[in-house]
């Protein structure tokens, strides 16, 4: 299972993306 802190930084990149910060 990958680290959770890799899935959460994933889901941060396309929060920001969807952001566009």
């Amino acid at each position: 299972m990958p680290n959770q802190s890799d899935l959460t930084d994933a889901l941060r990149r396309e929060l920001t993306s969807s952001r566009g910060a």
